[in-house]
């Protein structure tokens, strides 16, 4: 019996659907974790603004991480490290060297702002030059 329903011209476009719809289901999992990580860690909510000017050095500012990430690019490994400040404003920093950081850590930061940006419609802050401490805790 023929089904015109899947044809095997099709057949691989059929067959991907479920590893389409698998990977779905893990890249939400995935942001569900790393959101209940966050709340965990008393990020506030994120504001779409940015921080400071263009060349402008900043100290002293409070943080906390809520993103890390290495890769490989063209200059070597980096290490993408995602910050947001006690107002929800995201900090971006690329580093070629490990921050010793991880996700919640409560720092205190001071960088030089090189540029304002906008990722998938949010607006961040990206920084060079950042010196990170250890919050001391209130």
């Amino acid at each position: 019996m023929a089904s015109n329903l899947v044809r095997f011209q099709t057949s691989g476009v059929a067959a991907y659907g479920i590893q389409a719809y698998t990977q779905h289901l893990g890249q939400e999992t995935k942001l569900a974790e790393e959101k209940r990580r966050q709340e965990e860690a008393g990020v506030p909510e994120p504001k779409d603004e940015w921080i400071g000017e263009p060349k402008q050095r900043l100290r002293d500012v409070p943080v906390v991480v809520i993103f890390q990430n290495w890769f490989e690019g063209s200059y070597g490994t980096t290490n993408m490290i995602k910050m947001m400040d006690d107002e929800g404003r995201t900090l971006v920093w690329f580093s070629s060297r490990d921050a010793e950081v991880e996700i919640g850590d409560k720092l205190t930061a001071t960088f030089t702002v090189k540029r304002h940006d906008t990722y998938k419609g949010a607006k961040q802050t990206i920084v060079n030059r950042a010196v990170l401490t250890a919050r001391e805790e209130d």
